[in-house]
């Protein structure tokens, strides 16, 4: 294996954990955001404006 080869390889891999530590990264911002969404729908507001939200799209 030349040194070039052996530079690529060694390349590839530094990218591929950057690129799982960003994935990480997102999938644990995307939990968040679950989590807010969830707390929104489950909230007592959301519940007690479900009518108007429902005339307001027949429109």
């Amino acid at each position: 294996m030349t040194k070039n080869e052996k530079d690529e390889i060694s390349r590839l891999r530094n990218e591929v954990e950057a690129l799982k530590k960003e994935l990480l990264l997102k999938e644990a911002e995307n939990e968040k955001l679950k989590k807010v969404n969830d707390d929104i729908f489950s909230s007592t507001s959301w519940k007690i404006t479900k009518p108007l939200r429902i005339l307001s799209n027949k429109k």
